[in-house]
């Protein structure tokens, strides 16, 4: 039976991007614990052309998503790996004005009535974060942080019925063949017979 709701966010995970040679791979996806929210929205618009008092031909394109997770705090090794912040000999996270971040594979989780369905971002960019807090009052409320990144077109393309793709994003349920390893190994889809 499919969901018929979308509840909750669960499982956040961040995996390493290697683009060489035309190919890509990615490493082993690291957990990112504390997520509150999450939210995407597409990039790219439908172009309508008109002829014969119609729209005669419409097309559209997809250049990725503006996506935003907001989140307890961010890891310290979010903060290098990924923003491109250093390390110094004592141990502090150190920012630069010419700190350059990393691309990333973004996986993640919402929770249905009847499955989990499970996605992942094939290549992302984030920007530096939006962090805050206050002074505590009689009662202590926690203050969230929120990063905003960009999912684009994976560099790479995979030939489908003879025409290269370039994906930007995949879901999985519980009958896809690699549902149980989506937390552990990533990769690009495969369409067999293209």
């Amino acid at each position: 039976m499919a969901n018929k709701v979308r509840t909750g966010l669960k499982n956040v995970h961040v995996a390493s991007v290697t683009v060489s040679g035309g190919s890509i791979t990615f490493g082993t996806p690291v957990e990112w614990p504390g997520a509150v929210s999450m939210s995407y929205s597409p990039t790219g618009e439908l172009t309508e052309f008109y002829a014969d008092d119609i729209v005669y031909w419409a097309g559209g394109g997809s250049s990725g998503y503006d996506c935003e997770l907001e989140t307890a705090l961010i890891p310290d090794w979010f903060y290098t790996d990924y923003l491109g912040m250093t390390v110094d000999d004592n141990n502090n996270i150190v920012e630069s004005a010419s700190d350059n971040g990393q691309y990333f594979a973004f996986l993640f989780e919402f929770t249905g009535d009847e499955k989990a369905i499970r996605h992942a971002f094939f290549y992302c960019k984030a920007s530096k974060p939006t962090e805050e807090g206050e002074t505590q009052g009689e009662s202590a409320e926690p203050k969230t942080t929120t990063v905003e990144f960009k999912a684009s077109a994976c560099p790479v393309a995979v030939t489908v019925d003879g025409v290269d793709k370039n994906f930007i994003k995949t879901k999985s349920t519980p009958t896809s063949s690699n549902y149980s390893t989506w937390y552990s190994t990533i990769s690009l889809p495969t369409v067999s017979g293209s």
